[in-house]
């Protein structure tokens, strides 16, 4: 009787140890999630202003999370792992340009993305204006508006010319005219020559 107590307790205790493992386990797993989350959406710098002035050479951006190494290890930003998902969810994504760079401790992660892509976004908007005015097309260029008065000359030239529909028709009048009148319609004298004679 003593043997089956004792196993009913140590088997409850060891089921109330794993639950409590099990909810210590999730409840930490929540709270780093939370405060992963609200980090990456927070845009936080790793200190206030005015902060520090920390120059930083970067030959190699491609590689976002060892970039955000790099950084941490300088004292730039706090995790790296943080800087890789907000570089992923930027405007500045696979933009970063390598350079020598003075990063400010109280810049958040925006403003350090802001920096090192405007060289990058300054070249591609020089390459979109550039292979805009090479690829006009044809009515951009004054082929339209010459295609235009083209067709505006040719419609001036056949108005001015009678249709042959027209012709036809006067003339098939006139014969028509011309029969009743040979036939001595009512109203109508025939002229005959020497009528005046």
């Amino acid at each position: 009787m003593l043997k089956k107590f004792v196993f009913g307790l140590f088997n409850f205790m060891f089921r109330a140890s794993i639950a409590a493992l099990v909810v210590v386990c999730v409840y930490r797993l929540a709270m780093y999630s939370y405060h992963f989350g609200y980090m990456v959406f927070a845009d936080a710098a790793k200190e206030p202003t005015p902060g520090r002035d920390i120059v930083v050479t970067l030959e190699n951006t491609e590689d976002v999370l060892d970039l955000g190494r790099i950084l941490k290890s300088r004292g730039v930003i706090d995790d790296e792992k943080i800087f890789y998902v907000q570089e992923r969810l930027s405007d500045y994504h696979k933009k970063l340009v390598p350079g020598t760079y003075t990063f400010n401790t109280a810049m958040p992660p925006s403003e350090i993305f802001a920096m090192m892509g405007e060289s990058y976004v300054d070249e591609t908007e020089g390459e979109g204006d550039s292979q805009d005015q090479e690829e006009l097309p044809d009515y951009l260029q004054g082929g339209y508006a010459g295609q235009q008065d083209t067709m505006t000359e040719d419609g001036g030239e056949g108005n001015s010319e009678p249709s042959e529909e027209g012709i036809i028709d006067s003339e098939e009048s006139q014969q028509d005219d011309g029969g009743d009148t040979g036939e001595g319609g009512e109203g109508h004298t025939p002229l005959t020559a020497g009528a005046g004679l």
